[in-house]
């Protein structure tokens, strides 16, 4: 079952499956961001290495529109599928 903050938990996750990664590489590994493209690089910070996640395109999955939830024999409306589309930036810190 899901709630409207669904799509934000799935933004919240992939960040923290990269944070996770780079923090696995060492200290001084790039920082990820969830901002809008034109805020996601301060033009004042020199900010070092950095990975920005971009929610840029939500649609439904035709796949799942009439499937039920697995075990639950049809109770209640098919839950909504999504198909969110996140755009990558990298920034790289030149030294």
């Amino acid at each position: 079952m899901s709630n409207p903050t669904a799509i934000d938990a799935v933004t919240r996750t992939l960040r923290q499956m990269l944070e996770d990664r780079f923090r696995m590489a060492g200290p001084a590994s790039a920082t990820v961001t969830t901002k809008p493209l034109d805020k996601a690089r301060n033009r004042d910070n020199s900010g070092g290495d950095q990975v920005n996640l971009f929610l840029y395109h939500v649609s439904e999955s035709g796949a799942w529109k009439n499937a039920s939830m697995p075990g639950t024999a049809g109770a209640g409306p098919p839950p909504l599928g999504l198909i969110l589309r996140y755009l990558v930036t990298v920034y790289a810190d030149r030294k």
